[in-house]
């Protein structure tokens, strides 16, 4: 199944109730999963005419996130990749992990690089073996985690982050 027939079969499951239109839900989802505010979100929609209150666009971030959770923890390898974001003149991270359609499995944003930030997305992902980097703070959680393992400095791991393009 091709990935944009899966998302579509996944909105028209999560957004059930059509007071506004799936179109439009899905993309507010879509701009806060690539880093835009609440706010600002909100205020794009405002521009569109829909009042939409911050709640309701969380809501359905989650509901898409645990829809794309239910169908994709059962991948049985992923590629992880993280990325330095700067917010405020804060440094945080972004980690993607994606399975082998390029589709996304799991996402957590972090302050460090730690092993058990990497421990945690790796288990989230519920996946047999993963691609990454050299990074040091990966040696442990997949020793932890039991998973195969492979290295990998370019190719399908680094289009992970290609899927995600922040401006901050």
């Amino acid at each position: 199944m091709e990935a944009r027939q899966v998302i579509e079969e996944i909105l028209s499951k999560v957004f059930k109730w059509h007071r506004f239109p799936v179109s439009l839900k899905a993309e507010a989802v879509i701009l806060y999963f690539k880093g835009l505010s609440l706010r600002t979100v909100r205020e794009f929609l405002l521009h569109k005419g829909y009042e939409v209150s911050i709640e309701t666009i969380r809501k359905w971030f989650h509901a898409v996130g645990r829809a794309l959770q239910a169908i994709y923890t059962i991948a049985v390898w992923v590629y992880v990749d993280e990325t330095k974001v700067k917010v405020r003149d804060r440094t945080y991270y972004l980690w993607l992990a994606v399975d082998e359609k390029g589709l996304p499995v799991f996402m957590h944003f972090s302050g460090r690089r730690y092993s058990w930030t990497v421990k945690l997305v790796l288990y989230n992902t519920k996946a047999k073996g993963c691609t990454t980097d050299k990074g040091p703070w990966y040696v442990s959680a997949v020793k932890e985690l039991a998973m195969e393992w492979l290295h990998e400095t370019f190719g399908k791991r680094n289009e992970v982050l290609q899927e995600v393009s922040l401006e901050c």
